[in-house]
This record gives C-alpha cells, structure tokens and sequence, in this order.
C-alpha cells in the first residue's frame, strides 16, 4: 500500500518549514501516520555534493554548474533518503511531508536555461528522479508565494 506525499515548495523564509509542522501536527491530532523530510539533508555524506555546490564549491555563479550537473547532486540526496530513511514507511501507507522535491531542482536548474531547452530538461529531470531512480511522485505540490 503506497502512501502519500505532500511536498512544500517556496523560497527560502516563505514559510515552508512552519506550514509542514501545521499539517504534520494537525495529521498527528487526527491519528494519521506521518514524517516530516527535508531537502537536502545537510550532515548527510549524500547530501554532499549539493552542499558544496550551494557553497560555491564547484563556481562562484549559478551557470558555472550546468543544470543536469547540478540536478544530479540533488537527486541523489533524494535517492539516498528514500532508500535510508523514509521509503518503507511511505511504501507502508504512511504520508509523507517534503520541504523541498524535485520541483525544486525543476525551477532553479530550468532558469538556468534558454526557454526553448526547458521542456526537454525538464522531461529528462522527472524521468531520472520518478522512473529511473524510482522515487515517489508527490500527491499534491504545495507552492507558498510570498513576498521576498
């Protein structure tokens, strides 16, 4: 029995990490199984190469990593995660609340790009994380749109 994911997606300080602790609290209240996770998963060996790209690590500009370059250091975070952490209790009926998925690496990799090659980066991304590395489509994508 699969579960169900419900990913929060929003700037950084919009709100994502209070809004999850509501639903997860008021999922709790009504005797439904749920966890939190969090992307990426800083501390993490997996999480890694997405931390030192986010640090500058690999350029000092966003283009200086290419968009499935830097897809990848995320996806495997994801990936890692699934396999050590959530993914038998979200097989096993649980909900699932994501801060930040893969739409996340979908709209910050894809502004790196032309507007014609976005289509395709876009279908090679949710081919990678959901059909090749077999993650989880999310149920519901959540976006908070706040003010910066």
């Amino acid at each position: 029995m699969r579960g169900t994911l419900i990913v929060l997606e929003g700037t950084d300080g919009s709100g994502k990490a209070t809004q999850a602790g509501l639903l997860l609290r008021g999922l709790e209240a009504r005797g439904i199984s749920c966890r939190e996770i969090d992307f990426p998963r800083y501390g993490n060996p997996f999480a890694e190469p997405a931390n030192l790209y986010l640090h500058g690590a690999l350029g000092g500009a966003p283009g200086d990593v290419n968009a499935c370059a830097a897809s990848i250091m995320f996806a495997i975070d994801r990936f890692a995660s699934y396999q050590e952490d959530w993914g038998g209790f979200y097989e096993s009926g649980g909900v699932v609340v994501a801060n930040r998925y893969t739409t996340s690496n979908a709209v910050h990799q894809a502004s790196k790009l032309p507007e014609g090659e976005r289509r395709d980066f876009l279908d090679w991304l949710f081919d990678l994380e959901y059909r090749r590395l077999g993650l989880p489509e999310p149920d519901i994508v959540l976006y908070l749109d706040m003010p910066t």
